[in-house]
């Protein structure tokens, strides 16, 4: 077994050996809550991860105050348009994460505090952060800020990091509000800015450059540049990315929660509207209905849609009028290319005693109006956990 996967596999004995229903005892001031659940994406574009969890909660008391702990494990395997197209076959990935949070009530007040570290064979992240959240006038208002700032390692797999280490910082802010509209209907809404300085680029991401003659040579075969043909035409080379190295990201989102009597269940609708410097502009909305199927049976669908622009600087295919000058920001990374998709799903909640289960199903559809490796990509989305709270 290899180093990464043994890693992952003790992991994995780590996170089922946190406490079990067994040995738990909660004594009157609190109780406890422990859960574990599983997550599976698979695409058409040959991605698959598998992500599992477990998580040891302590209520300290009814009113907000509590303690946790959580241990994650990501393995991903990846053979996508965007790694054969740099002539790999695929790689696999295990990344290990823990985090640990608390809340105590004072009054009006709750107070919090949250760290997260993260590793993999070529990456290290620690995030801390703190936030407040206060009843404003009633319990019908409640205002909260939050502040996380976060601090990555780059490096390359198999590469020491004196030969090669880059550093990325992330801070990020949110102020919410959460107001009781009547005894039906809540609205929330929050705004986050992320400022990230550093190292933005993917040390494995390079970007193919075509001169101009190149273009015109394949307009003139009739062939459209894509992930089968570009290969036969650029002739400047595959630079390493290059992007900015800071970028300020602004959201606001809002979120609307309705009890229906006529089915005795509730409607959330979601919206969020998201910004950046880079000049990249997305919308995401959700609606979401959850209906009782019973005593201790509810079902929920939803369908989610998004739709982003690209980056200021991002093109389908980077063409210059000679090799000694060479795009100052290129990029490879769809994620800045303009696309959409439309998500659909459902997800299954059994309540027996001190036991909740839920299975999550979901199918998304995303379609890239201007990626030089792929056009369309279908994922299918799984999810299975339980909670035992005593």
């Amino acid at each position: 077994m290899n180093r990464p996967i043994a890693s992952a596999a003790a992991c994995l004995c780590l996170a089922w050996l946190l406490p079990s229903p067994a040995t738990v005892r909660a004594d009157d001031d609190g109780r406890w809550l422990l859960g574990a659940d599983s997550f599976f994406y698979s695409d058409s574009d040959n991605v698959l991860v598998w992500t599992s969890q477990a998580l040891a909660k302590r209520q300290l008391d009814r009113d907000g105050s509590e303690v946790s702990a959580r241990a994650v494990v990501d393995v991903v395997s990846a053979a996508s348009v965007d790694v054969v197209s740099h002539a790999t076959t695929g790689f696999d990935e295990v990344r290990l994460e823990g985090n640990l949070a608390a809340a105590l009530r004072f009054g009006e007040l709750l107070p919090a505090l949250h760290y997260r570290v993260s590793r993999e064979p070529d990456y290290e992240s620690h995030g801390f952060g703190g936030g407040l959240s206060a009843r404003l006038g009633s319990a019908d208002s409640v205002g909260s800020v939050d502040y996380t700032v976060t601090l990555d390692t780059v490096g390359r797999t198999d590469t020491p990091r004196a030969l090669f280490s880059e550093h990325l910082q992330s801070h990020a802010a949110e102020v919410g509000l959460s107001q009781n509209l009547d005894q039906r209907t809540v609205l929330r809404g929050a705004y986050t800015m992320t400022l990230q300085q550093g190292y933005l680029e993917k040390p494995y991401r390079f970007v193919p450059i075509f001169a101009r003659a190149d273009v015109l040579q394949a307009q003139s075969d009739g062939v459209e540049l894509g992930l089968h043909s570009f290969e036969r035409y650029y002739s400047v080379g595959r630079p390493a990315e290059s992007v900015p190295d800071s970028r300020l990201r602004h959201a606001l989102g809002l979120r609307l929660l309705r009890y229906l009597d006529s089915i005795d269940g509730s409607l959330r609708l979601d919206y969020r509207f998201y910004i950046d410097d880079w000049l990249l502009q997305a919308h995401t909305l959700e609606a979401a209905l959850q209906q009782p199927l019973g005593e201790d049976l509810e079902l929920a669908v939803f369908v989610r849609g998004y739709g982003q622009s690209g980056a200021s600087f991002w093109e389908r295919v980077y063409v210059v009028d000679d090799a000694e000058t060479l795009p100052r920001h290129r990029t490879l990374d769809r994620k800045l290319s303009p696309y959409g998709s439309l998500t659909t799903g459902a997800r299954m909640e059994l309540r027996l005693g001190p036991l909740d289960g839920y299975l999550d199903l979901r199918a998304m559809a995303t379609h890239f109006f201007d990626y030089l490796l792929l056009s369309d990509r279908i994922a299918l989305i799984s999810q299975l956990g339980v909670s035992w709270t005593p």
